[in-house]
Protein backbone atom coordinates (compact mmCIF):
# COMPACT_ATOMS: atom_id res chain seq x y z
CA UNK A 1 0.00 0.00 0.00
CA UNK A 2 1.28 3.47 -0.80
CA UNK A 3 1.95 5.79 2.10
CA UNK A 4 -0.11 8.89 2.77
CA UNK A 5 2.46 11.32 1.20
CA UNK A 6 2.54 9.18 -1.95
CA UNK A 7 -1.24 9.20 -2.19
CA UNK A 8 -1.26 12.98 -1.81
CA UNK A 9 1.38 13.26 -4.52
CA UNK A 10 -0.69 11.02 -6.83
CA UNK A 11 -3.79 13.07 -6.13
CA UNK A 12 -1.92 16.31 -6.84
CA UNK A 13 -0.60 14.90 -10.13
CA UNK A 14 -4.07 13.69 -11.17
CA UNK A 15 -5.45 17.15 -10.49
CA UNK A 16 -2.68 18.70 -12.62
CA UNK A 17 -3.40 16.25 -15.44
CA UNK A 18 -7.12 16.97 -15.22
CA UNK A 19 -6.45 20.71 -15.49
CA UNK A 20 -4.19 20.15 -18.50
CA UNK A 21 -6.82 18.01 -20.21
CA UNK A 22 -9.50 20.60 -19.50
CA UNK A 23 -7.31 23.36 -20.90
CA UNK A 24 -6.55 21.33 -24.02
CA UNK A 25 -10.26 20.56 -24.48
CA UNK A 26 -11.17 24.26 -24.29
CA UNK A 27 -8.40 25.09 -26.77
CA UNK A 28 -9.63 22.37 -29.15
CA UNK A 29 -13.20 23.65 -28.90
CA UNK A 30 -12.02 27.17 -29.74
CA UNK A 31 -10.17 25.82 -32.80
CA UNK A 32 -13.26 23.91 -33.94
CA UNK A 33 -15.41 27.02 -33.55
CA UNK A 34 -12.87 29.12 -35.45
CA UNK A 35 -12.66 26.49 -38.22
CA UNK A 36 -16.45 26.33 -38.54
CA UNK A 37 -16.70 30.13 -38.64
CA UNK A 38 -13.97 30.43 -41.27
CA UNK A 39 -15.56 27.63 -43.33
CA UNK A 40 -18.91 29.43 -43.25
CA UNK A 41 -17.22 32.71 -44.22
CA UNK A 42 -15.43 31.01 -47.12
CA UNK A 43 -18.70 29.47 -48.29
CA UNK A 44 -20.46 32.85 -48.25
CA UNK A 45 -17.59 34.63 -50.00
CA UNK A 46 -17.40 31.93 -52.68
CA UNK A 47 -21.16 32.20 -53.19
CA UNK A 48 -20.91 36.00 -53.41
CA UNK A 49 -18.12 35.80 -56.00
CA UNK A 50 -20.15 33.29 -58.01
CA UNK A 51 -23.19 35.57 -57.94
CA UNK A 52 -21.17 38.62 -58.96
CA UNK A 53 -19.50 36.73 -61.83
CA UNK A 54 -22.90 35.49 -62.96
CA UNK A 55 -24.32 39.01 -62.93
CA UNK A 56 -21.30 40.40 -64.75
CA UNK A 57 -21.52 37.69 -67.41
CA UNK A 58 -25.24 38.24 -67.99
CA UNK A 59 -25.25 42.03 -67.79
CA UNK A 60 -23.77 42.94 -71.17
CA UNK A 61 -25.83 40.29 -72.98
CA UNK A 62 -28.98 41.37 -71.14
CA UNK A 63 -28.63 45.00 -72.13
CA UNK A 64 -28.92 44.18 -75.84
CA UNK A 65 -32.69 43.63 -75.86
CA UNK A 66 -35.79 43.93 -73.67
CA UNK A 67 -36.50 40.18 -73.17
CA UNK A 68 -33.03 39.40 -71.89
CA UNK A 69 -33.14 42.48 -69.67
CA UNK A 70 -36.39 41.19 -68.12
CA UNK A 71 -34.79 37.77 -67.67
CA UNK A 72 -31.84 39.38 -65.92
CA UNK A 73 -34.19 41.27 -63.61
CA UNK A 74 -36.01 38.01 -62.71
CA UNK A 75 -32.66 36.32 -62.11
CA UNK A 76 -31.59 39.21 -59.85
CA UNK A 77 -34.88 38.94 -57.93
CA UNK A 78 -34.25 35.21 -57.39
CA UNK A 79 -30.71 35.93 -56.21
CA UNK A 80 -32.07 38.59 -53.87
CA UNK A 81 -34.65 36.23 -52.38
CA UNK A 82 -31.94 33.57 -51.89
CA UNK A 83 -29.76 36.10 -50.13
CA UNK A 84 -32.64 37.14 -47.91
CA UNK A 85 -33.24 33.49 -46.95
CA UNK A 86 -29.54 33.04 -46.17
CA UNK A 87 -29.61 36.22 -44.09
CA UNK A 88 -32.69 34.99 -42.22
CA UNK A 89 -30.99 31.65 -41.45
CA UNK A 90 -27.89 33.44 -40.19
CA UNK A 91 -30.03 35.79 -38.11
CA UNK A 92 -31.96 32.86 -36.61
CA UNK A 93 -28.68 31.12 -35.78
CA UNK A 94 -27.41 34.31 -34.12
CA UNK A 95 -30.59 34.61 -32.04
CA UNK A 96 -30.31 30.97 -30.97
CA UNK A 97 -26.67 31.48 -29.93
CA UNK A 98 -27.59 34.65 -28.03
CA UNK A 99 -30.35 32.77 -26.20
CA UNK A 100 -27.89 29.98 -25.40
CA UNK A 101 -25.40 32.57 -24.13
CA UNK A 102 -28.07 34.10 -21.91
CA UNK A 103 -28.91 30.67 -20.43
CA UNK A 104 -25.22 29.93 -19.86
CA UNK A 105 -24.69 33.30 -18.19
CA UNK A 106 -27.63 32.63 -15.87
CA UNK A 107 -26.21 29.21 -14.98
CA UNK A 108 -22.80 30.76 -14.39
CA UNK A 109 -24.29 33.39 -12.09
CA UNK A 110 -26.19 30.71 -10.20
CA UNK A 111 -23.05 28.59 -9.82
CA UNK A 112 -21.07 31.59 -8.60
CA UNK A 113 -23.74 32.25 -6.02
CA UNK A 114 -23.60 28.63 -4.86
CA UNK A 115 -19.81 28.81 -4.72
CA UNK A 116 -19.99 31.93 -2.54
CA UNK A 117 -22.46 30.15 -0.25
CA UNK A 118 -20.18 27.12 -0.10
CA UNK A 119 -17.15 29.22 0.85
CA UNK A 120 -19.21 31.05 3.47
CA UNK A 121 -20.33 27.72 4.95
CA UNK A 122 -16.76 26.39 4.93
CA UNK A 123 -15.54 29.53 6.69
CA UNK A 124 -18.32 29.25 9.25
CA UNK A 125 -17.49 25.56 9.76
CA UNK A 126 -13.80 26.39 10.22
CA UNK A 127 -14.69 29.08 12.74
CA UNK A 128 -16.91 26.65 14.67
CA UNK A 129 -14.17 23.99 14.58
CA UNK A 130 -11.62 26.53 15.80
CA UNK A 131 -13.96 27.59 18.60
CA UNK A 132 -14.60 23.92 19.49
CA UNK A 133 -10.84 23.29 19.57
CA UNK A 134 -10.36 26.25 21.91
CA UNK A 135 -13.12 24.95 24.17
CA UNK A 136 -11.60 21.47 24.16
CA UNK A 137 -8.18 22.85 25.13
CA UNK A 138 -9.78 24.95 27.83
CA UNK A 139 -11.62 21.95 29.23
CA UNK A 140 -8.45 19.82 29.15
CA UNK A 141 -6.48 22.49 31.00
CA UNK A 142 -8.97 22.54 33.85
Amino acid sequence: LPARPELMQYEKRFIELYEQITSKLEETRRYYDMYNTLTDSKKFITKEISILNSIQGQFEVAMTNEDTRTGLMRSLDQINSGLLQTFKKADDKLKAEQANLKVMNEKHTSLLSKQRQYFACVKEFQDVCSHGEKLRKYMESR
